[in-house]
């Protein structure tokens, strides 16, 4: 499934999640077209670990949980807090808009 990441300087990453920036990350949009809306979104999260051919969102917890547990390669990329809510919400749904048109 294919993936498009947001960050919180308004750039975006939709390419192989082995080289994905890893700071910043605001909203994830992933691919599913099983999901009458082609897919959905994950955001919220301290950290965002790749597998199974898509984004999870998870805490410290489920950050390790995921380096203990699942083979190379491991990816994972971490959130931050935006300056204002209001930069934020933009953000998500300028995400829902563009699902993956990028």
């Amino acid at each position: 499934m294919r993936s498009c990441i947001y960050y919180g300087d308004g750039s975006v990453y939709n390419g192989d999640p082995v080289y994905a920036p890893r700071l910043d990350v605001q909203v994830i949009w992933n691919e599913n077209p099983k999901r009458s809306e082609g897919g959905g979104i994950v955001t919220g999260r301290d950290f965002y670990v790749y597998k199974e051919g898509k984004w999870w969102g998870c805490d410290a917890a489920g950050y390790w949980d995921y380096v203990f547990h699942y083979e190379a390669p491991l990816v994972a990329i971490f959130g931050r807090t935006m300056p204002s809510e209001d930069a934020y919400n933009d953000l998500v749904q300028r995400a829902i808009k563009e699902k993956l048109g990028v």
